[in-house]
């Protein structure tokens, strides 16, 4: 490891930093809140719909817990009246409860109490009980059975098991951590320490947080400029793709790590100390930033229930940093997104970056599958031995489909990953006469490069008909990003040729989708691509249908349109 002192192992109850403790006047509630700042005197809960339940507390009080409790039974607790900073200044906080499932038990008959310490507070507009939950029958026999077995409601609101004192889920977890950190140090030199909720727990709760449901850790980057942090993290999640693990990067500001077949997974954040000295995390913060240099940024081992980590060793004025001044207070209903949180987004990775990550995820371990419907679709409208890019070829689908056919392919993906398996499929199936690059299309010196290729050069100047072939590509990528490719395809391309894409419409936004929406799409207008088509790229428009039904997959038929277009020859 560099850059990380590690000391011999403690008890994570041993090593609390030497950062400052809350003052009293720092728990004393004022009457700011942080929604338009209004202004109360007097307890109660604001507001109860179905998911959620907020509030305040009496500002004289001195309990901080709060508790729900359906028909007598406390389901769940949270902390109030926590001291935060907003623009600069400290202000104070309500409670706020993410139930979301518990409706789900309750009906007719079933009544809700929400109390601060012995003090039942009054519901606006209900009185001092709740009791609208429908005629449906209840299931509260089936809550106080799950309740009773350790459940809680965890930070979405979902009733599930608790991650604290669970053996098989924390054993799990520890050799998943101990093959992350094996891969950070021995390829990157880097190491994984716990944040967020982890830390949270290990400092406050000698444990994991009953209502968590994952384990946080981050690395410290070597880099402080946003580019470079990017471009480090991406070395990192290729490097774990390398290393068989599955790698999801939903927000583009952490990497989600699992192993197949297994269902523990670890959130992986990155952290930099900026230029000046401040330390900095991906996912933001909501408190008074952390001062380090990288030298004195120093890890120590540390047990948190049946696992063995590395914890920062300045771990309190970091939870500070993290979470606020009133870190110690529980906040069931916490949010890293709320109001108060600060966020550095230039260092989020780009869409391009995303995106890459989650297709080298998807197709790394995929055969390459038959044809698509719109390949057989396009295959009679095509010339015999045509000349054939397919811009987005993925795993090599259509791109070997064709070539079986008799035509010339060039198959090209951002995917490293899916060129790999086109590569694979090609040569498995005994399908020659297709090849596959990388390419970024975002990137107009590569898309100039890849046209500069003496093959396909040689390929464009034969006297046969060209196609350029885009299935699922174009709502894939952005608009600028297709101005940019149809800038370049006019720029490199001056024969005739023509242009065959199919796409998901603005019809199809709101279908299900059997695939996760973690990756990019564009639900585009089809008169709006038809019109970008003839009028700036200077195409004439063949043949244009929409419709459902050209591509059904398992559950899912989108709505889509198919485009056929010819660019003139300007020679």
């Amino acid at each position: 490891m560099t850059n990380v002192n590690v000391s011999k192992r403690t008890s994570i109850s041993h090593w609390l930093s030497s950062g400052r403790r809350e003052s009293e006047a720092e728990h004393h509630p004022n009457t700011g809140r942080i929604a338009g700042q209004v202004a109360i005197d007097h307890a109660g809960v604001a507001e109860i719909k179905e998911g959620t339940i907020s509030g305040w507390i009496a500002p004289e009080s001195s309990d901080r817990e709060v508790r729900i409790s359906i028909n007598g039974l406390d389901i769940a607790t949270t902390g109030a009246g926590r001291s935060i900073l907003l623009n600069g200044e400290r202000a104070q906080t309500g409670f706020m409860f993410n139930v979301k499932s518990l409706w789900s038990y309750l009906g007719e008959g079933d009544w809700l109490e929400v109390r601060n310490g012995s003090v039942r507070l009054p519901i606006s507009t209900e009185g001092m009980r709740f009791q609208k939950f429908g005629p449906h029958a209840s299931q509260f026999e089936q809550l106080r059975k799950l309740i009773e077995a350790g459940h809680v409601f965890d930070k979405f609101g979902r009733l599930r098991a608790s991650i604290s004192g669970n053996v098989e889920w924390q054993l799990q977890v520890q050799q998943l951590y101990d093959a992350i950190n094996d891969v950070l140090e021995k390829q990157f030199h880097r190491s994984a320490f716990i944040v967020y909720g982890t830390l949270l727990g290990a400092i406050r709760e000698k444990g994991f947080i009953k209502n968590d449901d994952d384990m946080d850790v981050a690395f410290l980057s070597r880099y402080s400029q946003p580019a470079q942090v990017r471009g480090e993290v991406c070395d990192i999640a290729q490097g774990f793709l390398a290393a068989g693990f599955s790698v999801r990067c939903p927000s583009r500001r952490c990497l989600k790590l699992s192993r197949p077949g297994t269902r523990a997974h670890i959130d992986l954040y990155y952290t930099w100390i900026n230029q000046d000295g401040s330390f900095d995390i991906s996912v933001g913060y909501h408190g008074t930033p952390l001062i380090s240099d990288p030298d004195s940024f120093s890890l120590v081992r540390c047990n948190v229930e049946h696992l063995t980590v590395l914890a920062p060793r300045q771990a309190e004025p970091l939870l500070e940093q993290l979470y606020g001044p009133s870190w110690r207070v529980p906040d069931q209903g916490f949010s890293h997104t709320a109001k108060t949180r600060q966020l550095h987004r230039q260092f989020a990775l780009t869409l391009e970056q995303g995106q890459r990550i989650y297709w080298d995820n998807y197709y790394r371990d995929r055969r390459c599958p038959p044809a698509s419907s719109f390949a057989e679709y396009v295959l009679p409208r095509l010339d015999p031995a045509s000349t054939i890019v397919e811009l987005g070829c993925g795993n090599g689908r259509d791109s070997v489909f064709f070539a079986s056919a008799g035509h010339t392919v060039f198959g090209c993906d951002m995917s490293h990953g899916g060129i790999a398996a086109a590569q694979k499929g090609a040569t498995e199936l005994g399908v020659t006469d297709c090849k596959f690059f990388a390419l970024d299309i975002s990137q107009p010196d590569e898309i100039d490069a890849f046209f500069a290729r003496p093959e396909l050069a040689t390929a464009i100047r034969a006297p046969r008909q060209l196609v350029i072939y885009m299935r699922f590509f174009l709502h894939a990528i952005t608009e600028e990003s297709e101005r940019t490719l149809f800038s370049a395809l006019r720029r490199n391309i001056p024969r005739a040729y023509r242009i065959v894409a199919e796409f998901r419409t603005d019809q199809d936004s709101n279908t299900v989708k059997v695939h996760t929406a973690e990756h990019f799409r564009r639900y585009i207008r089809p008169a709006d691509e038809i019109a970008r088509m003839t009028r700036e790229y200077g195409l004439t428009l063949e043949s244009a249908e929409s419709g459902y039904g050209f591509s059904v997959y398992k559950t899912e038929d989108p709505h889509l349109c198919r485009i056929l277009a010819s660019a003139p020859s300007r020679n």
